[in-house]
């Protein structure tokens, strides 16, 4: 379920090196179509706070700069979150005065849910599997990190070998077992144990289900960590940004494993 860190962040600033283009009839940010000797192509779900956030769109570029053509899709149902409110902490908001963003809540969940989503997911993956072959990965922050997992149970695309590895980084709104159960792709997931969205109590449901069907993953817990701490998190604080730069270099390295070789 979503919680106040689903709708806070520290903003980042710095030249945004990809460019906007449209796939499938909606927007998408792309970095490192230039890159030399591509190790293979990651294809990032945002969190709420969509394509257009500048922390999400410099972690495609940050991909780029490792080897890896980046495309960062706008996924979501609609702008839940308004440009005026990227930064305010709603840990801080009095929660009656948060009543009044319910209906749009509603509704975007019921615009962005399952039946939507995945199949959106799914068109993505087969378009950047015709453009490359590329191996394909997927990473996904918050609310993308459910359909980064998801994707991984489409029999369609594990029949077709068209995932090499998923990502998934602090993820939310975890259905369990019907997101998690089937899974044929390897996965690595982050979390914070701070993480009001996806509790360590949920994630030893999982974990249970995945040993017991054999999947093979990976699993990081970062000490003090709430959630949003890898896309969203206070870069100013030194222990939060050591947190930040563990879970993209975990994410990458577990993507290393599986890309092409040089």
């Amino acid at each position: 379920m979503s919680c106040p860190g689903c709708f806070t962040a520290v903003l980042q600033s710095g030249k945004q090196a990809g460019k906007e283009e449209v796939m499938l009839e909606r927007n998408v940010y792309i970095a490192g179509e230039d890159v030399a000797d591509a190790k293979g192509v990651i294809l990032i779900l945002s969190d709420i706070f969509g394509w257009r956030m500048p922390n999400t769109r410099l972690l495609a570029d940050a991909f780029a700069k490792k080897g890896f053509i980046t495309y960062l899709p706008d996924t979501i149902p609609f702008e839940l979150v308004p440009e005026h409110m990227w930064q305010v902490d709603l840990h801080k908001v009095s929660k009656w005065s948060l009543l009044r963003y319910l209906p749009s809540l509603l509704v975007f969940f019921y615009m962005g849910r399952p039946s939507v989503s995945n199949p959106m997911v799914a068109n993505y993956v087969r378009q950047l599997k015709q453009k490359s072959d590329l191996p394909l990965f997927i990473v996904g922050y918050c609310w993308g990190g459910r359909y980064a997992l998801t994707a991984c149970t489409n029999e369609s695309l594990v029949k077709d070998n068209l995932i090499a590895a998923a990502a998934a980084v602090h993820p939310s709104n975890i259905s369990v077992p019907n997101d998690i159960k089937g899974i044929k792709v390897p996965v690595t997931v982050a979390l914070g144990t701070e993480d009001d969205a996806l509790p360590k109590v949920q994630m030893d449901k999982i974990e249970e289900i995945w040993k017991q069907e054999d999947v093979d993953y990976e699993l990081k817990w970062y000490e003090g960590m709430g959630h949003g701490f890898s896309s969203r998190g206070d870069f100013n604080d030194p222990k939060i940004k050591a947190a930040m730069d563990d879970s993209f270099k975990q994410v990458l390295d577990f993507f290393s494993k599986y890309a092409k070789s040089s």
